[in-house]
């Protein structure tokens, strides 16, 4: 169960990021998918920002509530 991080995006988007190998992935170096029930989640970060993908579709960057960059 290889652990990941959630990043959550203000425009409802949420990537994951590998953050280490569990025991059974140091043995075949492939990590654990995400989209199965043999991965977790060790932490969701919540981010007042487009994600990059809305981004670079012409979104603005929201720096705080109400403010825009």
């Amino acid at each position: 169960m290889c652990p990941y991080y959630a990043y959550t995006f203000s425009c409802g988007h949420t990537q994951t990021v590998f953050a280490t190998w569990c025991a059974k992935a140091q043995i075949s170096q492939r990590r654990c998918n995400t989209r199965t029930s043999s991965a977790t989640i060790s932490a969701t970060l919540k981010f007042e920002e487009k994600c990059p993908d809305c981004l670079s579709m012409g979104g603005s960057l929201t720096v705080g509530p109400g403010q825009r960059r």
